[in-house]
């Protein structure tokens, strides 16, 4: 499974809100930030505001400015928003005739939500290294430590 272009637009767009700060950005100067047409965008923007991650302002100085604290954000609450639920394995209720040991499958999309879930817009907005440990389920970012929930 790749990621879309939806949602790299998507994280992009959000990062730039998320750096902006309080101020709003127009579609257009989103859209000239990431090097997407505005039609594009506004098609990525459309379900971010209706999962209320955004929010638009009207008027002369109005445009798009994050509905919360970039801290607030999961990157599985975007992914979910603009790709989809996060699965590997198709299979309903554990019976699959496909996937070899659907069991492993489910388990790495548990760990998958597990390190999203803890990345926020914070962190990625952030011009912190992120690192992640492969023999344990971590992500640090600076001096901050999160272990995987439910791993």
């Amino acid at each position: 499974m790749g990621l879309t272009t939806a949602f790299k637009t998507g994280l992009r767009c959000l990062v730039v809100l998320a750096r902006a700060g309080t101020g709003p950005l127009s579609a257009k100067a989103l859209a000239e930030e990431l090097g997407t047409s505005e039609k594009y965008l506004e098609q990525v923007l459309l379900p971010l505001r209706r999962a209320k991650l955004i929010r638009s302002q009207r008027g002369t100085r109005g445009g798009y400015v994050l509905a919360r604290s970039p801290a607030a954000v999961s990157i599985a609450e975007v992914m979910r928003v603009l790709q989809g639920p996060l699965t590997l394995c198709d299979c309903e209720d554990g019976q699959c005739h496909e996937c070899v040991r659907p069991e492993l499958w489910r388990s790495l999309e548990v760990c998958w939500d597990a390190t999203l879930g803890a990345v926020t817009l914070a962190h990625v907005a952030s011009d912190q290294e992120l690192i992640f440990s492969p023999s344990r389920p971590t992500l640090r970012v600076g001096m901050l430590c999160q272990d995987g929930a439910g791993i």
